[in-house]
């Protein structure tokens, strides 16, 4: 015929036919993740200052090493750094969805200060190790005029 046949030896020595052969193969996957959303969104305005940060990548991923911090713009201060293995910083890859990381930063973010997100190269990575760049500029994930939620008194 067209095809070939598979011929093994038994546990006694015999010769016998296989009929069939199941290969499990797994090809590491060597892309680096990328976000696909920001949460609070760059440029916006007003946002809370309690607001936790949320970026969802491509698809799922684990914290690595480094610390995310969360920098005025005017100076680049950091304002809070946030190990990326502490309890302040969660990965969510639920069945059927890409990674959601959240930072929930311990202090508010200042009033009225213009701050960005840096998070070195390699805070984060997907399942096989690939290294998410990370946002290294005061441009990417920026946000302004932060405010107090808003309370209202009545007498």
């Amino acid at each position: 015929g067209d095809g070939f046949e598979l011929w093994g030896t038994d546990n006694v020595g015999q010769a016998s036919h296989i009929d069939a052969v199941v290969l499990d193969v797994t090809y590491p996957e060597s892309v680096a993740p990328q976000f696909t959303t920001l949460s609070p969104t760059n440029g916006s305005t007003d946002v809370d200052v309690d607001a936790d940060l949320v970026i969802t990548f491509d698809e799922r991923v684990a914290v690595g090493t480094g610390n995310i911090e969360i920098r005025r713009v005017s100076d680049n201060v950091a304002l809070e750094s946030v190990d990326v293995t502490s309890g302040l910083v969660t990965v969510d890859n639920a069945a059927g969805t890409n990674g959601v990381v959240t930072v929930n930063p311990a202090g508010a973010f200042p009033r009225d200060t213009d701050v960005y997100v840096y998070i070195p190269g390699g805070a984060i990575a997907d399942l096989f190790g690939n290294g998410f760049v990370g946002i290294t500029n005061s441009t990417t994930w920026r946000f302004s005029k932060l405010s107090p939620a808003t309370v209202f008194r009545f007498r």
